[in-house]
């Protein structure tokens, strides 16, 4: 059973990802100069190291981003329902935070980038199939 100030900090965490999905939702409506798949940084279950592929990718991207007048970038993390919602909430923060640092070795101001972890809740594919969660377990990249 758990004590009133764990369950205070569970409330807190669910309203803190349910304001992050609204914005999340709201940034894909914005005017987007390139959104990013890291389709090449898919990550094996409970998992968030790069492949030397992924770095290469990210170079290039952080490349061609800095060309751009952009305002903000957003690194968002996801992961598939393999594991508990705790779990897959720090998992998909952690692989946010090292494409984020990848971007910050790459030439990306740190005042310019963001990253942050959605856990399961933002699917692109079936959680039923062994290649829809391979899909799920992503990170996304957002330029504004």
């Amino acid at each position: 059973m758990k004590s009133a100030a764990e369950e205070e900090k569970r409330k807190q965490r669910e309203a803190i990802t349910e304001r992050n999905l609204q914005q999340a939702q709201e940034r894909r409506k914005k005017p987007i100069i390139k959104a990013y798949k890291l389709n090449i940084a898919k990550f094996g279950i409970n998992e968030y190291e790069l492949t030397e592929e992924a770095v290469g990718i990210i170079k290039q991207q952080a490349k061609e981003i800095r060309e751009y007048d952009y305002k903000k970038i957003t690194v968002e993390g996801h992961s598939d329902t393999t594991g508990t919602d705790e779990i897959n909430n720090k998992l998909s923060r952690k692989r946010g935070e090292v494409v984020y640092k990848e971007f910050l070795l790459n030439g990306i101001p740190v005042e310019k980038i963001g990253f942050i972890g959605f856990g399961s809740k933002m699917p692109i594919d079936t959680n039923k199939t062994k290649e829809g969660r391979a899909a799920n377990r992503r990170t996304e990249i957002f330029v504004e």
